[in-house]
């Protein structure tokens, strides 16, 4: 699957935020829409072999919450995180030079660390 970040963070976000906004209707229904996405992408995780889907692209990648608000709401989706690898894709030159601090700010954050052990653990 391939997505761009900023729907992660707007379907994160809290519903007061979205009511302020003018298109609630679109922005709801979009949500609506990814979350429906990873749903299925979940479905079809547990209906396949652990070597399929192996990798998620975020294009667009810019920070590390781009990462983080993704492995979020996949776990909310009932996707097995330990089973996917979320790949950022950095695609501006600001990002590229930021994917090192990027990088080592989403290895270094403990929720994402206790991930990155139960996939070494899943994978032995």
């Amino acid at each position: 699957m391939y997505e761009k970040p900023s729907v992660h963070w707007q379907n994160a976000a809290s519903p007061l935020a979205l009511s302020s906004q003018a298109g609630i209707r679109d922005e709801a229904e979009y949500a609506r829409d990814l979350l429906g996405q990873l749903r299925g992408f979940a479905h079809l995780q547990q209906s396949h072999d652990s070597r399929a889907m192996q990798a998620y692209v975020i294009s667009g990648t810019s920070s590390p919450g781009d990462i983080l608000s993704f492995v979020w709401l996949a776990d909310l989706c009932g996707i097995d995180i330990t089973r996917l690898v979320p790949v950022p894709l950095f695609e501006s030159i600001a990002s590229l030079r930021d994917s090192t601090q990027i990088c080592r700010a989403i290895w270094s954050d403990e929720s994402y660390s206790k991930l990155l052990d139960l996939r070494d653990a899943f994978r032995k």
